[in-house]
This record gives structure tokens, sequence and C-alpha cells, in this order.
């Protein structure tokens, strides 16, 4: 927890030296996620000084300069990770180990500018690492290789001539060594970034890497690396006859098979140990020079650096083909899993590859498709000539029944494949219910004007009813004023009173849908109902007959709204019959009661028929083919029949119409009691 603290207050107050990207640091490993800071920067002392006395091979006094220098990585390894804060560490490490390698030299100041020196070569390759370069500490991109090698190079250079300047100074170093020391100083600690800083990276943060680090060292395959390993160094530096310069070419055999078995962390891990072979067989081997050792390292790094940029691209083409598999297993349980076909065609047409629901859609097996012809399920379809949404086109099943498919065709981005991709859905559902969403937005319509007509009417019920009672009255006060009128005044006061009692009833039906449901015999009904249309039928030369086949049946209606209807139905015949021939003009008015407890009442006339365009909207409010007529007629007889729980139709050809409605009966209201 306080190493986290450290870090944000770090980060926070050091922006320049912290990256700020899309990746983000792993975490670190283990203990050291909760070690105190003050335990980590002890420890890091104890190790530093540990690693720098255990590298003084072939070291060139009094000034503690080694052709290997593990220290230098680790350092760096602790900037990246904990921060450029943990510099008082470093320096003392730094300082310590001046100590315990020279002594106190003379002049005594020399043993402060040294480490001081080192410490600041060593932050500021840190800070260039993680602010402009924005290093990535999972080390997993060659980029990263690029920055820490480039760093290295030029930082442990500058470095190198600072440090031995400072020894150069005091004049207790000859002129002509400066060169040489400065060139065993920087191979050393170049070399120890190179090789350590990996490693301690991997090992101190939680990750892939660490991960991978404990299976290799767990596996066979590490006994063998040694072994390989120790039989390369063994024929370079075992073989009297042959030189070890023109011999360490073999070394690169064991780096080339670990990284491309492991990637980047086999070459790190293979990289490390080959380094720590070579320094034991060269001390073993009793090389007498420096120089000759140093001369190696040079061949040891150039190891390295090939063996960290092979392991990474085989790192980097693993994890692409892993995001390959996980793409690839991804699209195909998304075509798998898919409700809608989808096909892979090559330029010939043929189907490549088709998913489960293909052979749900056209009713063939998965692999019975396979090289199948698009043309055998799809064809009407140009797939050749347009690319995109194509629209609805016909799907033949293999029973040979059809549906209707909507198409989509596309094209792969590489070219040179030739693959087409095609999308097909059923669109029967959506089609079903298009056309009923359409049919009901018109049966909503004609539900509206309907009530505009029934408001209408209400309205002119309300008007006319005052009128046809005033109409009473006077014919109540001529009848009284004037006995002798051969009874014209009481059928005129008969006929208002019909009519003012028709009209409350309309108007009472159309407000709030009353009905005053009453049995009457149907013959009788029709034959009151016909009773007053017989005078104007015979002034027309108009044949009106009846022909009721339901004696003894009952019906339980509104005798006025009924009436009504017939009224209106029997007028449009009469109109229909006005430009027939005199002769030929019939209307039939019939009664046919049925087995359900329904009679079904038919107007037949013999007149021109109903035209064509007239036909699907003839029930609709304000829908009429007569000059002066108002469409209202059949739009309120539809109305009121369906208010008894009828229906209404009409059969019509050249010869004349029918119009059908059915009324219920007594018979079906004592079924339903």
């Amino acid at each position: 927890m306080e190493v986290a603290k450290i870090q944000a207050r770090f980060a926070m107050s050091t922006p320049s030296t912290q990256p700020h990207n899309a990746y983000p640091d792993p975490q670190l490993s283990g203990f050291l996620s909760r070690a105190n800071p003050l335990l980590i920067g002890a420890g890091f002392v104890v190790l530093y000084v540990l690693l720098a006395w255990l590298a003084r091979i072939y070291m060139a006094r009094p000034f503690a300069i080694t052709p290997w220098n593990p220290a230098a990585g680790f350092a760096l390894a602790l900037l990246l990770v904990f921060g450029i804060r943990y510099w008082p560490a470093l320096g003392i490490a730094s300082l310590l180990t001046s100590l315990l390698l020279r002594g106190i030299p003379q002049p005594p100041y020399t043993q402060l500018l040294a480490p001081l020196t080192l410490t600041l070569g060593y932050v500021a390759m840190a800070a260039i690492l993680r602010g402009p370069l924005q290093f990535r500490l999972a080390f997993d991109r060659p980029a990263e290789i690029v920055k820490l090698v480039g760093v290295a190079v030029a930082g442990t250079f500058v470095m190198a001539i600072a440090y031995v300047a400072v020894f150069r100074a005091t004049g207790r170093m000859a002129e002509q060594e400066f060169s040489h020391i400065v060139l065993r100083f920087w191979i050393g600690h170049l070399i120890g970034i190179v090789i350590n800083t990996p490693l301690v990276l991997s090992l101190l943060l939680y990750g892939p890497n660490l991960h991978e680090l404990k299976k290799i060292i767990a596996t066979w395959e590490t006994v063998f690396f040694a072994a390989i390993t120790t039989l390369a160094l063994l024929m370079i530096f075992g073989l009297q006859w042959a030189d070890p310069y023109k011999l360490f070419y073999i070394l690169f055999l064991p780096v080339i098979w670990v990284a491309t078995r492991h990637g980047i962390n086999g070459a790190i891990l293979g990289t490390a140990c080959i380094q720590l072979g070579l320094i034991f067989t060269l001390v073993n081997a009793q090389f007498q020079s420096g120089t000759a050792v140093t001369e190696f390292q040079f061949m040891m790094l150039a190891l390295a650096v090939a063996g960290l940029f092979l392991g990474m691209a085989v790192t980097q083409n693993r994890n692409a083909v892993r995001a390959l598999n996980r793409s690839e297993s991804r699209l195909r349980t998304t075509v798998t899993t898919a409700h809608d076909s989808i096909l892979t065609l090559d330029d010939a047409g043929l189907i490549i590859d088709a998913n489960p629901a293909t052979a749900h859609f056209f009713g063939y097996e998965q692999n019975t498709l396979k090289k199948l012809p698009v043309s055998v399920i799809l064809p009407d379809l140009e797939w050749q000539t347009v690319a995109g949404d194509l629209g609805i086109t016909r799907g033949l099943r293999r029973n040979n029944t059809h549906f209707p498919a909507e198409v989509s065709v596309g094209r792969t981005s590489n070219n040179d494949s030739g693959l087409h991709i095609i999308v097909i859905r059923d669109v029967t559902r959506r089609i079903e219910t298009t056309r009923q969403l359409a049919a009901q937005q018109a049966e909503l319509g004609r539900a509206s004007r309907l009530a505009a007509a029934g408001e209408m009417a209400a309205a002119l019920a309300h008007e006319l009813h005052q009128p046809l009672t005033a109409i009473r009255s006077y014919a109540y006060a001529a009848r009284l004023q004037m006995p002798e009128n051969d009874g014209l005044t009481e059928k005129i006061e008969r006929e208002a009173a019909r009519a003012a009692t028709v009209v409350q009833r309309l108007r009472d039906f159309f407000r709030g849908g009353t009905s005053t449901l009453e049995p009457v015999e149907t013959s009788a009904f029709l034959r009151n109902a016909l009773d007053p249309m017989r005078e104007e039928a015979s002034t027309q030369r108009i044949t009106l007959a009846t022909n009721a086949v339901c004696e003894g049946v009952t019906l339980l209606i509104d005798r006025i709204q009924i009436e009504t209807v017939v009224h209106s139905l029997v007028n449009n015949a009469m109109e229909a019959l006005s430009t027939t021939p005199n002769g030929c003009r019939q209307i039939t008015v019939s009664a046919l009661a049925q087995d359900d407890g329904w009679v079904q009442i038919s107007i037949v006339d013999s007149g021109p028929g109903i035209a064509g365009n007239m036909s699907e909207r003839i029930f609709e409010p304000f829908a009429t083919t007569k000059a002066a007529g108002t469409g209202m007629g059949l739009a309120m007889s539809r109305t009121m029949i369906e208010a008894h729980g009828g229906r209404i139709w009409f059969d019509t050809s050249d010869n004349g119409t029918t119009f059908h409605f059915t009324l219920p009966t007594t018979l079906l209201d004592e079924a339903v009691t």
C-alpha cells in the first residue's frame, strides 16, 4: 500500500517522468505490492552491493571498473518501477560499493564524486525512458527494446566519460589509459542494463512475463538449455586448436532455440544464463587479459540484442495468432448463433460456407449447401453486379416453397480472395406485420371517419327533430279544423310521427350507442318496412317482391334502426335501377333462417352492379358515386348492423347486386341465457 501511495505521489509531482498512455503498467508482484518503501530501499542497497561485489572480475584497479556490471541493470530497473524518488537508495548503494571495492582514494572527495556521477546517470536514463519516451514496463513491443538499448548506449557512454574523468582529473590515471578504461566501463554497464533490466522487470512486476518465466524454469527444457549452453561453451573455450573468438557464434544456437520456443521471456532468461556461463567460463579458463574479456562482452552484447529482438518477434507473432484465433472464435460464434442466414460465396457463385440458420431457412443439411450454386436458393438474385442492400427477393426452399428474403451482399476487404458475403433475412413475419398494421390503420381511419359521420348524423337528427314535431302539430291542428280531408292530415301526422321516432332513435344511437331491442316477427317486419316504399317503386315501374322463408322466427332488434337500414338499401337499389329498361326492374327482399339462431336478409336488384373501383371502400363514410349523394347511408347501415352483432356484405355482377346482412333472433338470446 505504501509503495502504491509513493508511486501515486511521484506520478503527480513529476509528470514529465511518468507515461500517460493507454497501456497501464503491470502491478508489483508478491509482497512488493505491500512492502514498506524503507524496506524496499534497504533491500535494494544490499542486493546492489552484493551484485557489485560478485562482479569484481578483471577489475581495473584502483577504479573498481569491471567488464560486467549486473548491478547497473538492477539499479535502472529499480528507478523505472518505483520512481526516481529512490535515488537516495541508489546513491548510498553506489557509495558503499565504492568504499568496499576501492577503499578511500586520494583525494577523498573523489569518493563522493564517482557515486554521484553514477546516481545522476541512472536517474537521467530512468527519467528519459519514463518521460518523453513513455517506456512500457510490460516490455512487450520491439519499440521498448529500441528505447532501452538506445538510452543505455548513450547514457552509459556519457556516464563512462564522466566517471573516468573524475579519476583522470585527480592525476591518478595515465592519459593513454583513459580510452581503454572508458571502454571497459561502458561495455560493463551497457551489457548489465541490456541483459539484466528486462529480467528484473519481469521478476518485479506481476504479469504475463513473470508467469511465463515460472513456466519456463519449471520444465525439462531448462535442463536441455543448460546442457547445450554448457556444450557450446566447452566447444568455444575447450578446443585448444581453435580460436574462441571465431567459435563464439555457436552461442547463438541456444539463444535462437530458447527465443523461438518461449519468445521474449525465453530470450531474457536465456541471455542472462549465457552471460553467467560466459563469465564463469572466462574466469575458469584463466584468461589473464581484461581486454580479451571486454571483447567477448561486445560479442555478448550483440548476442543479447539479437536474442531480444528475435524473442520479441516470436512473442508478437504468437500474440497476433492468439488474437486472430480469438477473433475468429468470436466471429464463428456470432455467425453460428445468428438468426439470419449468412453465406460465403466464391467468384463462381458457389457456396463455400453457410451457418445453421441457412439450413433452417432453406431446408437443406448444412454440409449439403456447400458447393451448391447460390442461384438454387436465390433464383432471382443478381449478386455479381451490385453490393450493399439489394432489397427483397425470392427465397426458394428445398420443398419448392417460396418466402420473401431481404438480401445484403458484401465483399471481403481483401479483393484478391474473391469471397462474397451474403446475409439473408426471412421477412415473412415483418411483411405480415406491416400488412396487419396497414389494415389496422385503415380500420382506425374508417372508425374515425365513421365517428365523424356519427357526430354529423346525430347533429342532423337533433336539428330535424323539432321541425318534424312542428309538422306533426300542424297536421293535427289541420285535422281538427278540416274534418273532411279524406284522411290526408292523419297520414301526414302518422308519417311525421314515424319520422320523428326514427330521428330520435338515430340520435340516441349515434350519441350514446343506445339501441332499444324488441321482438319482431320476421315477415311482419319486412312487410311493415317495405309498405311505405311500394308506392315509390310502383311510380318507377319497379317490381318490389318479398320472400320470407322463416315462418314463426322472431327477430330481436331495434326495429327503427333496422328499418332505416332496409330503407337505405332499397333506395340505393331503386336508384341503381333508374338506368335499367322498363320491364327489367326488379328488387327482391328475402329472409332466410339459419341454424345458428340468425336470420339472413338479402336485397337483390337487377341493376348494372357496383363499379370495381368502389368495391373496396363502399362501406366507408363519404364514399359515393351519386352526384347528390352524401356517402353516409351504407356507413351508417354497417354501424347499426354491427351494433346488433351481425355483419353486412355484398355480391355484385353485371346482372345486379345483392346486399346481405344478418340479424339475431330470440332463439339466440334464449341460448345465451
